[in-house]
């Protein structure tokens, strides 16, 4: 038998060549022309396979262009996807190299949980929902498109404590069983997930007594791994209890992962202030002594006058209280298997989109170098007449009229030239105005007469205006891995 595959999002084109033969002597396992099967008929004797890149060398068949052009125009009305979201210097990856939480998992999450009108205690979306990278450059609607495909909107709900849990645990199982790599991107909680075990559920022990008095209580202890043990004949008997699958064998639940701590929000104090700390013991309560639950002192959150290393003290969350999720409403619906949320009956499909609600997130992020403090401009810039006012080789002074292009096509490079009046330059990247100009040139390529697409443009000054003000998408939005999601037991 022979699998072939090319990749996905067509970026190869396979090809595979075959030698069959039905000459039982060249076919037959074993060179005995009587052992050949005749129900198959060929078999094959060789094969070869070749991927070819689908690239910049690979020329347009004209015939299907203009097969497409019909599908290009219903699009343009749709959105005009060379409009400019941002500007990434690094880009955002979507799976981490720790297998957590990743760069544009974060974005995504924040995106969902800030979005007005549904800021709500958390949100979770799937990590394969999210199909693409983020690239380094400017960042178009069409990326917002590569990375979105699918037009699922944000479902709001109520959870509670237990429902969390549960929900998390379930997450932990299906990370754990596809290599310890998060199934899950998520903003406003943190979580640890146990890949190989649960310490939480699969408790230790020294006698019966110590299983028969924990909450909720086991049933012996096994002396021979130490650990309490639940008796079982169904997985319904494990579900209700401590959670995993009955062992059909042993007559035991079976917990192989689970989700250790979970923190929504923060803890405050009886004033409603909320608890500065520089390490997890710092989060004990008063009296109790000891390490501190792991990762409870959030070191990504800080309070005014308490810069780092203090951060903010997590809360666990309580099984009795309620929590409000936005997610998919393709994970509402019960896919990728999260049964737990499809059971809820408190959803409501705000009907925003989760493209919509990550280009808006976006957009209202700050251009690269903003620094209202540093800067003191109303537009958190630095004042510049020249490049060398901007005091970064990598910087450059843009004002309107004081920008040349070197170069043609996509060696375009832009050059200032002149000082810029007094209060009109602004210090921008040098590599977001290059950028930017060969976005703009690009977008010329198939127009009918280039030169006239391009004199309008003025690629080069209107990227140096649109760097002031394009969002950059950097650590400064979340696009960084913070271990908001912390894997145990790889």
């Amino acid at each position: 038998m022979i699998i072939a595959h090319s990749g996905s999002f067509a970026k190869y084109v396979g090809r595979l060549d075959l030698v069959l033969s039905n000459d039982r002597n060249l076919v037959s396992p074993d060179g005995d022309a009587s052992h050949y099967d005749d129900v198959n008929g060929f078999e094959v004797q060789s094969s070869r396979y070749n991927a070819f890149p689908i690239d910049a060398t690979v020329p347009e068949d004209p015939v299907v262009v203009e097969m497409l052009q019909p599908y290009r125009r219903q699009l343009d009305l749709a959105a005009d996807l060379d409009i400019l979201v941002g500007y990434s210097p690094q880009g955002s990856k979507r799976f981490a190299t720790t297998g957590g939480d990743s760069p544009l998992g974060n974005v995504v999450g924040n995106a969902i949980w800030l979005r007005l009108g549904i800021q709500t205690d958390f949100s979770l979306t799937n990590s394969t929902g999210i199909r693409t990278d983020l690239n380094p450059g400017p960042v178009s609607i069409e990326q917002m498109f590569n990375i979105f495909p699918f037009d699922n909107s944000i479902t709001k709900m109520q959870l509670s404590g237990l429902e969390v849990q549960e929900l998390f645990d379930f997450a932990a199982r299906r990370t754990a069983g596809r290599g310890c790599a998060s199934q899950i991107q998520i903003a406003g909680a943190r979580v640890r997930f146990n890949c190989s075990g649960c310490d939480r559920v699969n408790i230790g022990c020294t006698s019966d007594p110590d299983c028969l008095n924990a909450n909720p209580p086991r049933d012996f202890c096994d002396l021979t791994t130490n650990k309490c043990v639940v008796r079982c004949n169904e997985d319904v008997d494990c579900t209700t209890r401590i959670g995993g699958t009955c062992d059909p064998v042993k007559k035991v639940c079976i917990v192989n992962a689970c989700s250790e701590q979970v923190y929504i929000g923060h803890r405050t104090d009886s004033a409603g202030q909320r608890l500065p700390c520089i390490d997890d013991k710092a989060c004990n309560p008063p009296g109790v002594d000891g390490p501190g639950l792991p990762g409870v002192c959030d070191k990504t959150a800080y309070i005014a006058g308490h810069p780092p290393p203090e951060g903010l003290c997590l809360s666990l969350i309580s099984p009795t209280n309620l929590y409000e999720l936005a997610t998919s409403n393709y994970l509402a619906g019960g896919g990728s298997g999260f049964r737990v949320l499809q059971r809820n009956t408190t959803q409501f499909d705000t009907k925003v989109q989760q493209r919509d609600a990550l280009i808006d997130y976006l957009r209202q992020g700050k251009p690269c170098g903003y620094d209202p403090v540093a800067n003191l401009t109303s537009d958190g810039l630095k004042n510049c007449t020249m490049d060398g006012d901007c005091g970064d080789p990598t910087l450059a002074c843009s004002c309107p009229g004081h920008v040349v292009q070197n170069g043609s096509g996509q060696d375009i490079s832009c050059a200032s030239v002149g000082a810029c009046e007094n209060g009109a330059g602004r210090c921008v990247r040098k590599d977001c105005r290059d950028d930017v100009a060969k976005f703009h040139f690009k977008r010329c390529d198939g127009a009918p007469d280039q030169e006239a697409c391009k004199i309008p443009v003025a690629a080069c000054q209107l990227a140096g205006e649109e760097c002031k003000i394009l969002a950059c998408i950097d650590k400064t939005i979340g696009s960084a891995s913070d271990n908001r999601v912390e894997l145990v037991g790889k």
